[in-house]
C-alpha cells in the first residue's frame, strides 16, 4: 500500500513539473506548442529515469519495495 501511494505521489509530481515547464515554455518564452510538448515530454521522461534511479538504489538498501 505504500509502495502504491508512493508512485502515485511521484507521478503526480512529474506531471506536475511538466505541466509548469510547458506552460513556461509556450506561454512565458513564446515557443511553439509542438515544441513546447517536446520538452515537457523530455523533462517528464527525465524525472521519470532519475525517480527509477533512486528507487532502486532504495530498493538494494532494504528500503524500497
Amino acid at each position: 500500500m505504500t509502495s502504491t501511494r508512493t508512485v502515485l505521489l511521484g507521478g503526480g509530481v512529474i506531471v506536475t513539473l511538466a505541466l509548469g515547464w510547458f506552460l513556461m515554455s509556450h506561454l512565458a518564452m513564446g515557443t511553439s506548442t509542438s515544441d513546447a510538448v517536446g520538452e515537457a515530454l523530455g523533462v517528464a521522461l527525465g524525472l521519470g529515469m532519475v525517480g527509477s534511479v533512486i528507487g532502486a538504489i532504495m530498493a538494494s538498501r532494504g528500503r524500497g519495495a
